[in-house]
This record gives C-alpha cells, sequence and structure tokens, in this order.
C-alpha cells in the first residue's frame, strides 16, 4: 500500500501529463480520493487506474463552486422544513435501501460505492448531485441510470422544487443523515433555441451563452438587503442578455423597408435583391450599402439578431 505521502511526488506528474490541460490541476486530488476509498490498490498500475482517475477528475472539475449559507437564522428555517419532509424522506430510503436509517456510515463508503457502480455503469449514467461533507459544496457526479442511486433523483427534484433544499442537500441527507441547510435564493433561467419548436429548454452549463434567456425565475427562501436585492438582479439580467446587441437605427430602416418591399420568395431570391436594392439605392443614395449581395447579407444579420432574441 502506497502512502499518500508519496502520491505527490512519484504519481501525479504522469497522471496529470496523460489527464491533460483542463483536468491536470485535479489529479492529486483524485488520486487522493481514490487512495482514500481503495488504500490497497496499486496506484502504479497506470492501466487499471487511469480510467478511473479521470472520470475522477471530470467529477471534480464540475464543481459547481458554491457553499450554502450557515446561520443561526438559516439553520431555524432549514430544521422547521426538514421536520415538515421528514417522513417522505425515511419513506423514500425505505423503498430504496429497504430501511428507514441512513445507509451510508460515512462519505469514503459512499464514494466507494458510487466509484464501483460508475466504473461498471459506463456509458449508461446520469448525473448525481451531492454535497462534500468536507467543505460543503455541491458536486456533480456521475451514477448508473438505473442503480439505486439514480431511483433519488425524481423525488429529490421534485422536493428541490417544493422547499428551500436543493437536491443535492437532500440526496446527501437521505444517503448520509447529514441535515440539508436551506438555501438563500435560487435562481434559474429558461430559453428557446433559434429553430426550435419554442418549448422551454431549462439552462444549464452546456447552453451556448450567446442565446439569451427568455424569463430568469429568482425564489428567495430568506429576507433580502437592498445591496443583496441589487446583485442578484444584475447577475440575473446578464443571464438574460448574454451579448446581445440593441437594434439601431440602421436595423429599424432595413426592417421598415422589407415589410414595405415584400418578404424575398423562396425561388428567385437573387433577382429578388437586385430589384430590391435599386430602390433601397433609390431611396437611401447615400447608405453604404453598395450592391445587392450587401443588403441580402444585411437582412440575414438582422434575422440572426431577432432569432436570439
Amino acid at each position: 500500500m502506497i502512502s499518500e505521502k508519496k502520491i505527490k511526488p512519484y504519481l501525479v506528474g504522469n497522471y496529470g501529463a496523460k489527464l491533460g490541460s483542463r483536468l491536470r490541476p485535479y489529479a492529486e486530488e483524485a488520486l487522493r480520493w481514490f487512495h482514500r476509498v481503495e488504500p490497497d490498490s496499486d496506484l502504479f498500475d497506470f492501466t487499471r487506474i487511469f480510467p478511473i482517475i479521470q472520470r475522477i477528475a471530470a467529477h471534480l472539475s464540475q464543481q459547481k463552486g458554491h457553499a450554502l449559507e450557515l446561520s443561526a437564522d438559516n439553520i431555524i428555517r432549514s430544521d422547521q422544513e426538514l421536520k415538515r419532509i421528514l417522513p417522505e424522506l425515511d419513506e423514500l430510503r425505505r423503498e430504496t435501501f429497504g430501511r428507514p436509517d441512513p445507509p451510508f456510515d460515512g462519505p469514503d463508503m459512499l464514494y466507494g460505492a458510487i466509484i464501483s457502480e460508475y466504473s461498471l455503469a459506463q456509458p449508461k449514467v446520469v448525473h448525481f448531485p451531492l454535497v462534500d461533507p468536507d467543505d460543503r459544496k455541491e458536486r456533480d457526479l456521475f451514477v448508473a441510470n438505473d442503480g439505486e442511486f439514480a431511483a433519488l433523483l425524481e423525488p429529490t427534484a421534485r422536493l428541490d422544487e417544493e422547499t428551500c433544499f436543493t437536491q443535492a442537500s437532500l440526496v446527501t441527507y437521505v444517503l448520509l443523515g447529514i441535515p440539508p441547510i436551506a438555501r438563500a435564493v435560487r435562481v434559474r433561467a429558461e430559453m428557446s433555441f433559434p429553430r426550435h419548436t419554442g418549448d422551454p429548454i431549462p439552462m444549464t452549463r452546456n447552453v451556448v451563452a450567446n442565446f439569451p434567456a427568455r424569463y430568469v425565475d429568482i425564489r428567495l427562501y430568506r429576507p433580502f438587503t437592498d445591496r443583496e436585492l441589487l446583485s442578484l438582479l444584475k447577475d440575473s439580467s446578464r443571464k438574460m442578455q448574454p451579448n446581445r446587441k440593441r437594434f439601431s437605427a440602421k436595423h429599424l430602416r432595413l426592417h421598415q423597408f422589407i415589410e414595405a418591399y415584400g418578404q424575398p420568395a423562396l425561388a428567385g431570391r437573387m433577382q429578388y435583391w437586385r430589384d430590391a436594392f435599386k430602390e433601397w439605392h433609390r431611396r437611401y443614395p447615400e447608405d453604404e450599402i453598395r450592391q445587392p449581395k450587401s443588403l441580402r447579407m444585411a437582412w440575414i444579420r438582422f434575422q440572426k439578431l431577432l432569432e436570439r432574441g
């Protein structure tokens, strides 16, 4: 068994080089995490261990990075809310694990079970939110999509909507018995992609930032000061209008011209732009648009701005 002191000098460099620049900063933490749950494994068995270390490093890189508040007000609110939903959480344990008390004695035992299940389940896995007991920060892990852990996702997602607790804190309570702490606020943005059916799509970290949110849903779970509210609204405004360019007088002139002249037909499109340009140039001889294809490209750019909202 290798000691933790030898992990960094002998192994972090080799594993880090193979992980690549994005995951290299998480090499040492991933090795220590794996070594903690499987202390008898040979970390020099690179061929067998590296795929597991790679997945752990990916999990660590997806850390959400925000700790829940710990204050007297929050603890009291948390205790009262937990009492209200406790029967439902106990029943969830019974249905999933056959017992009303936490099924895992500590985080080491839990992480070991998650790593074991994930190694066998790939690639049929789903995101699994969990609160790290050490720093109380939320992390995204992966579990088998048809396993016991995945069975917790639907009921805890519903309680996430109905209570002041995050899904990650509820999952952690079911598995480890660590009481959840109420969040101060929930901000959720939803959007529709261009050329989509129009149904709202929840905004996640993978959504392209250039698509603005159609609306932002803000839920407050404690009293907020004016300064806190102002900061929150500014952040929400950025979600609503990422990189949005305001329409100008030039856009308005182009819009009104095409609306009056008539939308381009599917057939004979270039002839349409040649004819439209003659009328455009007659009306606006000093405009910077000097040829039919420039008028067409200006209209295409304007349409893309409209699609972005």
